[in-house]
């Protein structure tokens, strides 16, 4: 969106709501839309986002979710549940259960009133953070555009570190938005021999932010 106003790989309310507004309009369950941020594998550093066709269901969109998580605990933040259902009550924010990447759901009811509205600007609420704080992020818009993945990631932390399995390293795979929602593209032949659920489980694990990091990062970009 805007291409001629030469925006940076972030995003903002403008491009948000046009993304969003393509994924209604298309109206395909088989159209996915994806954003990469800077440090999270954005090809280029101007604002864009990237769209395919897929008859496909992805494995994130099969994935169970749950409540949200309070900091450091394993039982529902019902404070924090209270506070989002009252800011934008046309909405479920949930978390990915028993995924490799760790991520939120943000799901839009489509049968209450500024659904769509409310939907983007909670998008913006927790993207904007995550880019204040320099966090590397992945946006999936899904179910034309009324359901919305967003997974923080390290991946390239974790690389610097010298912390990413060699095995990992060496499948060449960079994890950006649409092999973190589960369709891997791989580029060798003993890769596609030992891909498996288990295999490509392992592979995305080593992407995600850690239990506690997700938690801090739910109580300091949706509070």
């Amino acid at each position: 969106p805007r291409l001629l106003a030469l925006q940076p790989q972030q995003l903002d309310p403008h491009g948000v709501a046009a993304a969003l507004a393509l994924a209604r309009e298309v109206g395909s369950p088989e159209f996915r839309l994806g954003y990469n941020s800077l440090g999270a594998f954005a090809t280029i550093n101007h604002l864009h986002f990237q769209g395919y066709f897929s008859p496909h269901i992805l494995p994130c969109q099969r994935a169970a979710s749950g409540p949200l998580r309070a900091l450091g605990g394993s039982a529902p933040s019902q404070q924090l549940a209270s506070l989002l259902s009252g800011r934008w009550p046309a909405l479920q924010i949930s978390q990915l259960v028993d995924y490799p990447v760790r991520g939120w759901v943000l799901q839009a009811k489509i049968e209450a009133g500024g659904a769509h509205q409310q939907l983007a600007q909670a998008i913006m609420h927790l993207c904007g953070q995550l880019q204040s704080q320099d966090q590397p992020f992945n946006v999936l818009m899904a179910d034309a555009g009324s359901r919305v993945f967003v997974w923080p990631q390290s991946y390239a932390a974790y690389q610097a570190a010298g912390t990413v399995p060699n095995d990992v390293l060496d499948t060449g795979v960079n994890p950006a938005v649409f092999e973190i929602s589960g369709h891997l593209l791989l580029k060798r032949s003993e890769d596609m021999a030992a891909a498996g659920d288990a295999w490509a489980a392992r592979l995305l694990g080593a992407v995600s932010v850690s239990a506690d990091r997700f938690a801090e990062l739910t109580c300091e970009c949706l509070a």
